[in-house]
């Protein structure tokens, strides 16, 4: 397996990537050039805060995280893992570790104290305590608050 940065020949590997995953219907509603302009936009917007790496196995591009580095005023660098998916016929092979290794070992390099992540509790990745079993720990006094603005652009 590899795992490298992601260039923009990924894109479409991408965008197939996440129409796979049944578990995320809003992918399909939203039909393939929808997904691929997203994905686009993503990589059009990269920059040295944001990086995506893909996890290739036998050639092919079958997982990818997007992390983004925040300096926080009163704490060091922090990671911001917005994303990171594995197409379903790659679960269990090991992909997710893979990119959370490579995620790990650059934010050492960039002198990081922690990573962080928001994982639903009603995914299979939860329910398998995937996170859990990577080391990571559930902030059990932590509340997530989202300010919804879609209706107001």
């Amino acid at each position: 397996m590899i795992i490298r940065l992601a260039l923009e020949s990924d894109i479409q590997a991408i965008t197939e990537l996440l129409l796979s995953l049944t578990e995320y219907p809003s992918f399909q509603k939203m039909g393939l050039e929808a997904v691929r302009a997203r994905v686009t936009q993503s990589f059009a917007a990269h920059h040295e805060q944001q990086v995506i790496f893909v996890a290739e196995l036998e050639g092919r591009v079958v997982g990818y995280t997007v992390v983004y580095w925040m300096t926080l005023l009163f704490m060091a660098t922090e990671g911001y893992i917005s994303e990171l998916f594995v197409h379903l016929d790659a679960s269990g092979q090991g992909v997710g570790t893979a990119l959370l290794e490579k995620l790990k070992q650059e934010a050492i390099l960039r002198g990081c104290k922690r990573l962080t992540l928001i994982n639903l509790m009603d995914k299979e990745s939860y329910r398998r305590q995937f996170y859990a079993k990577q080391g990571w720990t559930e902030q059990k006094n932590t509340v997530r608050f989202v300010l919804n603005l879609e209706g107001n652009l």
